[in-house]
């Protein structure tokens, strides 16, 4: 007598897997993507705080004047007028005009648009102290400097500002003002 040992799967068990793993799929894609959208909102906003940072303690370290410019692309080094013209940072020293760090935002926006509070904060000047100036010379005052990243379509902003101290901050607008994320009643209303 013989037996007949089973090798492998028949045709139904491997219809129901596949079944199954498409099912699963389909559940799972639109959650991907909504968290490709967010993470395109926090990437923007991580790169604007890393930059601002940057221009700071270059300012410090070289003991002159250092500009932080929102660019309407990688190449410029003048502010570009507009949020919606924005698609990268750039640090420059004024009086050599050259170039200490630039970043492309395009790579990362996934949807995200930026703006500023009014007036519109297209470059900020960083003195040797630290300190900060607005695009035309004068110190900051109120909350400071604010830019918006928002992405309308998972409902996501992010706020990162800069204090006329000097301070750089992110924040998250939903939040409670009593919250550690949450942005201070002043910046909130300001991003919005």
């Amino acid at each position: 007598m013989r037996i007949f040992v089973s090798r492998g799967f028949t045709l139904i068990e491997l219809m129901i897997v596949i079944v199954i793993t498409a099912i699963l799929l389909s559940l799972a894609v639109p959650a991907m993507g909504d968290w490709v959208r967010r993470s395109g909102v926090n990437t923007v906003a991580d790169s604007l705080q890393n930059g601002l940072r940057l221009a700071q303690q270059e300012a410090i370290r070289q003991n002159v004047p250092i500009n932080f410019v929102l660019a309407p692309n990688s190449a410029a080094i003048t502010p570009a007028s507009t949020g919606s013209n924005w698609t990268s940072w750039v640090i420059v020293n004024p009086a050599t005009n050259t170039v200490v760090q630039r970043d492309d935002l395009t790579q990362s926006v996934n949807g995200a648009t930026l703006s500023s509070s009014a007036p519109t904060v297209n470059q900020l000047q960083f003195q040797g102290f630290g300190q900060v100036r607005d695009s035309s010379g004068a110190a900051l005052v109120g909350p400071g400097a604010v830019l918006e990243i928002k992405n309308t379509v998972v409902n996501m902003r992010r706020c990162v500002y800069v204090t006329p101290g000097a301070a750089i901050k992110m924040c998250d607008p939903t939040q409670s003002s009593t919250d550690p994320r949450g942005c201070s009643t002043a910046v909130a209303a300001l991003c919005s």
